[in-house]
């Protein structure tokens, strides 16, 4: 993954954490939902991104295909880590 796109992901996940940290659940429902926009944001742009490298020659390939896969998987899976193990700090606190 690349430093840009590693940035991307790691922004909605830091704010996801600030959210879950919230003591007023109004507030937290409304910081929740504007992550989940922002998360789904860079989502979009990296499918973008990839999409234009991938259409440079005029065709997409399966192995550019399954590169997107990757990389989305890799930065979903990441996130939920995170935000999982920011749960289990705040029960344990």
């Amino acid at each position: 993954m690349e430093k840009k796109d590693l940035l991307n992901y790691v922004l909605p996940t830091f704010e996801a954490v600030l959210t879950a940290l919230q003591e007023n659940p109004a507030y937290q429902i409304v910081c929740m939902v504007l992550t989940i926009v922002s998360f789904l944001i860079t989502i979009a742009f990296t499918c973008w991104k990839w999409y234009r490298a991938a259409s440079k020659d005029g065709e997409i390939t399966a192995d550019e295909i399954s590169d997107l896969g990757d990389k989305l998987a890799s930065a979903v899976d990441d996130a939920k880590s995170k935000i999982d193990n920011d749960k289990e700090d705040k029960k344990n606190d």
